[in-house]
């Protein structure tokens, strides 16, 4: 068999083109390049329980992270055209905000479904007492978190704000 490949790099910044620090564009690029990866790897071996959920976190948080990473370079642009300008950092579920109530880019689906992604990512921090990470991370979840992923995406490239 000959040697498999992730998706280039470029490619996936041209994806979320709309992300114009290049910077986080090419954080957002090598992020998707993991997640491709990682889902190759699911596929590629015979994943269990603990290896199987560990994996399926990983790529949860990395959505997250992405997710998060394209909504501050949108509304940090909006902003700026705006005329709102020195340094502005919010946190997720204000960005989330943002995104859905003040510059309509996102539908009420996946703003809801980030929230709750945002919630669930809050648990990595293993010493959470009442949170077990093998039923908390499966395939079914990962999965969802990457659709929905495309999602955003596809909101975001179609956005309105001037």
């Amino acid at each position: 068999e000959g040697e498999v490949h992730t998706g280039s790099a470029q490619t996936k910044r041209e994806e979320w083109a709309f992300v114009v620090e290049d910077e986080i564009g090419r954080n957002i690029s090598y992020q998707l390049q993991y997640i491709e990866f990682l889902t190759r790897l699911y596929n590629e071996y015979q994943l269990y329980l603990t290896y199987e959920s560990l994996l399926c976190k990983n790529i949860m948080v990395s959505v997250c992270a992405i997710a998060e990473a394209g909504l501050f370079s949108i509304i940090s642009n909006a902003r700026a055209k705006g005329g709102l300008t020195g340094e502005w950092r919010t946190d997720f579920t204000a960005l989330l905000g943002s995104a859905h109530n003040e510059y309509f880019l996102i539908d009420d689906e996946v703003w809801m479904y980030f929230h709750e992604l945002r919630k669930l990512r809050n648990t990595l921090h293993i010493q959470s007492a009442d949170f077990l990470e093998h039923k908390g991370y499966n395939t079914l979840r990962a999965n969802e978190a990457i659709t929905m992923l495309e999602k955003l995406r596809v909101q975001l490239v179609g956005e309105s704000v001037s």
